[in-house]
């Protein structure tokens, strides 16, 4: 889920809450987290 954050306060309270349950919950994300990043050529605008 991508919840839609309306303010900079509320971003930063979304991120405390996430990094206050890293502990719990990062051994679950060992297999999402990785280095596989998709290279994108550009793209002409004409």
């Amino acid at each position: 889920m991508n919840p839609y954050i309306q303010s900079v306060v509320e971003f930063r309270e979304a991120l405390d809450e996430f990094f206050a349950k890293w502990p719990q919950i990062a051994s679950s994300m060992v297999d999402r987290i990785n280095d596989n990043f998709q290279i994108l050529n550009k793209v002409s605008l004409s």
